[in-house]
């Protein structure tokens, strides 16, 4: 099965291509990094991949399965995007952040408990961040800081967190 399937994606901003023909694979187990100078759309990229820019035209599925075939609660429980720009969060500790990976498994109403919390800190452990668990996120670095959303932040980027 495969992970990830980007066939021929093509986004603009009005008469502006960002991007045109991307294809790839991702397999279980693989990493891809996506590298580029500044305004290229690398972000953009992430965002039609999470389904939060739905304007692209082409293919994306995950795990064989068309990406607007997905509900958001279904694709929240599989990948989603943890942007480096957090303003909103910057109360947050790295714990309270990474701990919000568990709201696709919560009811309604519902709050993380000490079982959610705990997937989150065995998972900093065994990345070797345990140390970083109650900083707040301002006070990390732009690599740290983007370090701890891989970790298993709400659906991190390369990390391998599991939050079932």
């Amino acid at each position: 099965m495969t992970l990830l399937n980007v066939n021929q994606l093509h986004f603009a901003y009005g008469d502006r291509t960002i991007f045109d023909q991307v294809s790839f694979d991702l397999e279980p187990g693989q990493i891809m990094t996506i590298l580029g100078p500044n305004g290229v759309g690398k972000s953009t990229l992430l965002s039609c991949l999470t389904n939060q820019l739905k304007e692209a035209n082409g293919q994306i599925n995950i795990n064989d399965r068309p990406l607007d075939s997905w509900t958001p609660k279904d694709l929240a429980q599989h990948m989603a995007l943890v942007p480096q720009d957090y303003r909103s969060g910057a109360h947050l500790t790295v714990i309270d952040y990474l701990t919000t990976a568990r709201a696709p498994y919560l009811g309604l109403g519902q709050v993380p408990n000490g079982k959610d919390e705990q997937l989150a800190i065995d998972v900093l452990e065994d990345l070797g961040f345990k140390q970083l668990l109650h900083r707040r996120l301002p006070t990390l670095s732009g690599g740290a800081d983007a370090t701890s959303g891989d970790c298993p932040g709400p659906g991190s980027g390369t990390g391998t967190f599991d939050p079932r």
